[in-house]
């Protein structure tokens, strides 16, 4: 009779099964918990002191509702699973989950290349700032990245659905002739939420630190060039 010391590598899958089990059990919830709460703290912070009359307080009070959602969207989830609740695979509670999550997700990005694209004409073109960095533009940016985000996630709506598997058990899944469709939009959907976000954030921060480098490397020119300057330099020792 085979044991587990006859096969090392089963005794590991099933640690291993246990520890992600556990993961799942008590980490899930707890970041779900923590990061709910952590960012409507900092929702009401950006919104009711006086860091709401900096426009980028408008980006990060945005990053933080659009996180907290798809916590809750994650939370529930959750739930469905642990405790073997069905709401999550009902038609209208799984293409609203799928909505939320897939808006929030794709709105987090795009809300923090618009903090980011901020900064960087702040650091970049100073001149500009009083121009472009407003809270006014601030509100515009937020409204159109929602209005937009809506819009392109609505597809969740309608390629979403309660399937029957293999196993006889309903599940919130693709509908099986929106299976070709989806994987399209899973290819556009990573364009749009990864690459072309993470190239701009990129290239921005790139621009923002070489700049910040060359303030610096004028700044302390400057500083020696005014202490040679100085009138105590110029006149002699007496002895």
């Amino acid at each position: 009779m085979s044991t587990t010391k006859d096969h090392p590598d089963v005794s590991l899958c099933d640690r291993l099964i246990d520890f992600f089990d556990l993961l799942h059990i008590y980490f899930i919830p707890s970041i779900v918990l923590v990061g709910v709460l952590c960012n409507m703290l900092n929702l009401v912070v950006f919104k009711s002191t006086y860091l709401r009359r900096r426009s980028s307080s408008y980006y990060l009070a945005a990053l933080s509702l659009s996180d907290a959602c798809f916590l809750v969207t994650l939370g529930l989830i959750w739930v469905g699973d642990t405790f073997e609740v069905d709401t999550f695979n009902k038609n209208g509670w799984c293409q609203s989950v799928v909505y939320l999550s897939t808006t929030s997700s794709f709105l987090s990005v795009w809300l923090t290349v618009g903090f980011t694209a901020e900064r960087f004409v702040a650091v970049r073109y100073p001149l500009l700032k009083s121009h472009i960095c407003t809270v006014a533009k601030a509100k515009m940016v937020v409204l159109g990245l929602v209005l937009v985000s809506l819009l392109l996630n609505s597809y969740g709506i309608f390629t979403a659905g309660v399937v029957l598997r293999s196993n006889g058990l309903e599940s919130c899944d693709v509908k099986p002739h929106f299976r070709d469709v989806m994987k399209v939009i899973t290819v556009a959907d990573s364009v749009m939420t990864l690459i072309i976000p993470s190239v701009l954030i990129g290239v921005m921060n790139t621009v923002i630190l070489h700049c910040l480098i060359k303030f610096r490397n004028q700044f302390k020119l400057g500083v020696v060039e005014n202490d040679e300057s100085s009138p105590s330099n110029s006149i002699p020792m007496v002895r």
